[in-house]
């Protein structure tokens, strides 16, 4: 869980951008000199034209100062928010006095600005002076807030790379930097990198998701870049003619995502013999590294100092870590979508096909056999006497139709060539509807005439059944015999196979 972590940082810090008339405080010329922190350092100003501004990424700010009784009124401008101050105090001398103490802040960039605005004509009566200033930043770590607050960050992971890691990369060449800082006794581990070549540059590759890097203040130093992730680097100054400070914050980034990430200091010496100097870094993170890595892929976030990565006038830096999430999810949709496609697709021409099968086999019947049924005299059958089924002579069609479109009546064929006691004659068949299928129809029993019947299909009878019914069963019970063509009627041998039955698709 992210815990906001308090960082301090002195009044000489570059990371607090003066202009105007300042100067700084002194032993010889403040009798109260000792009163002041970091062995009595402090910034002060006389001016309403002298300004200090602070970028920061952060939740939280704080500044500490003197209250004084020859002080006098000063402003705060927090992103456009303008408050006033007081800092006289005419009953005593007060010291680490908070000066400005911001509300609860969004995790984001943010920029402070502190300005003199006495109201007194004399100037021996219109101070105004900066201690230290208090940054309150998100980590994975337990909040420390002493009085007065520490830099000291609790509960978290960090590394600690000093200057001679292989985590650091000095160019353009090593030649262009030397080991002998001034006062390198007083760096950490008695040890440090400096250069006063223009351009030289020091590169510091490390896994975290936020990074400090110390180095020196002193009268020989001077500008400097800073570019985090190969983005448009800001400018900082580490010059002060009254102090050599070593281990002093040099920059600082939060919020970045954590994953691999690069940082890079330039000298600019500004004047011949203007020196930048490293001592080291703390890096923190789930699992805090040094060393090369793809910056590529880094993650974003923002540094303290002098704005974005993207834009250096906002205070913090910024870059990217990972692929993207949108693309990851649009990709595995894409996939998705594609893949259901396909299967619907195969699904359709599937049943294309098979639809198509069936419907030519629809139209390409197998040929039926069927023939009219033999005349018969006496009971017996005509010819040689036996009767074969598949002895077809002509296959049953249906003939076109007449003038009127249907077989019944003048159109059709004659009531007396195909009627028989008990059968219905063409004539009552009604007519043909070329949109219905034809039906394969079976050759029905001879008439008592001779002449063949009908074929028909009981559903095309007009008349109840039940008339035929009794019509067949007075025939035979009047005569006693057995009915026309009983031979046939009883026969055992295979079927006549039906005509085929047409669909119309």
């Amino acid at each position: 869980m992210s815990m906001k972590v308090s960082v301090r940082i002195d009044d000489v810090n570059p990371l607090i951008e003066y202009a105007g008339s300042w100067r700084a405080g002194t032993q010889a010329s403040d009798s109260f000199f000792n009163r002041y922190s970091d062995g009595g350092t402090f910034t002060l100003t006389q001016s309403n034209e002298a300004s200090a501004t602070i970028r920061f990424n952060g939740t939280g700010v704080q500044v500490f100062g003197a209250k004084r009784g020859n002080h006098n009124l000063y402003t705060t401008e927090l992103d456009g928010d303008i408050r006033t101050g007081n800092g006289q105090n005419t009953q005593a001398e007060t010291f680490n006095q908070t000066l400005y103490a911001s509300p609860a802040l969004s995790n984001a960039d943010h920029t402070l600005v502190i300005r003199d605005a006495s109201t007194n004509s004399d100037p021996n009566q219109s101070y105004f002076d900066i201690d230290y200033v208090c940054l309150f930043t998100p980590l994975r770590c337990t909040l420390l807030t002493p009085s007065p607050p520490s830099a000291q960050v609790v509960g978290t992971k960090s590394l600690q790379l000093d200057d001679s890691d292989p985590a650091f990369s000095y160019g353009p060449d090593s030649s262009a930097w030397n080991t002998d800082p001034v006062s390198v006794t007083a760096f950490s581990q008695g040890t440090g990198h400096s250069t006063s070549s223009a351009q030289a540059s020091v590169t510091l590759s490390f896994t975290g998701s936020a990074v400090d890097v110390f180095g020196l203040v002193c009268a020989s130093c001077g500008e400097y870049w800073v570019s985090v992730d190969n983005a448009e680097p800001s400018t900082f100054s580490a010059f002060n003619t009254a102090w050599t400070k070593p281990q002093t914050l040099l920059y600082m980034a939060r919020n970045l995502n954590d994953g691999p990430h690069t940082i890079k200091l330039t000298n600019l010496a500004a004047q011949n013999g203007n020196t930048l100097n490293i001592d080291y870094a703390n890096v923190y993170g789930n699992s805090p590294s040094g060393g090369i890595t793809n910056t590529s892929s880094s993650g974003g976030g923002n540094g303290s100092g002098a704005g974005t990565s993207e834009n250096q006038n906002g205070g913090t830096s910024t870059s990217s870590n990972g692929p993207p999430v949108g693309a990851i999810v649009g990709g595995v949709l894409g996939g998705l979508l594609i893949l259901v496609v396909g299967l619907a697709l195969i699904l359709f021409f599937l049943r294309r096909k098979r639809k198509q099968e069936a419907q030519e086999q629809s139209f390409h019947p197998q040929p039926a056999m069927m023939g009219y049924a033999p005349s018969v005299a006496g009971g017996s059958m005509a010819g040689s006497g036996s009767y074969n089924p598949y002895n077809v002579q002509q296959p049953f069609h249906v003939p076109p139709s007449g003038s009127n479109g249907g077989y019944g009546g003048a159109g059709g064929y004659p009531q007396g060539a195909y009627g028989g006691p008990g059968m219905v004659g063409a004539a009552g068949m009604g007519y043909y509807n070329p949109s219905q299928p034809n039906v394969a129809m079976p050759v029905g029993p001879p008439s008592q005439s001779g002449s063949a019947s009908l074929p028909y299909m009981q559903s095309d009878v007009s008349g109840p059944s039940a008339a035929m019914d009794r019509r067949l069963s007075s025939i035979g019970s009047a005569s006693g015999d057995t009915p026309p063509d009983y031979h046939a009627a009883t026969f055992n041998g295979p079927p006549v196979p039906p005509m085929p039955i047409r669909r119309k698709n």
